[in-house]
């Protein structure tokens, strides 16, 4: 569902979807690498969790893709999960499902 409105909103925007997904060798994951709307060069990490509340362990994908990547290639970080809270923390964009 949450990969379906990231395309949706490319589709709006008349913009061609740039989703990817990452796994590395050793494992390192992330459940959404975005191209669109970033600039050039740059790239999103996305990690979606469906449970209410955020746990801290829930960062570390994207600490890990990130690093992996360079911290220079990234533009956004965003943690999606199924509550409602909205904040942001460590430089992560947590946002609610509901949101």
């Amino acid at each position: 569902m949450i990969v379906t409105e990231f395309v949706k909103h490319a589709h709006n925007r008349g913009e061609a979807p740039d989703l990817h997904f990452f796994r590395d060798s050793n494992g390192r994951e992330v459940d959404l690498v975005v191209g669109q709307g970033m600039p050039p060069g740059q790239l999103g990490l996305v990690e979606i969790k469906a449970g209410m509340t955020v746990q801290q362990s829930w960062f570390r994908p994207i600490d890990d893709v990130c690093a992996a990547l360079g911290p220079d290639r990234i533009g956004r970080r965003m943690l999606i999960h199924g509550g409602g809270d909205c904040l942001v923390r460590r430089g992560v964009e947590v946002v609610g499902l509901a949101a």
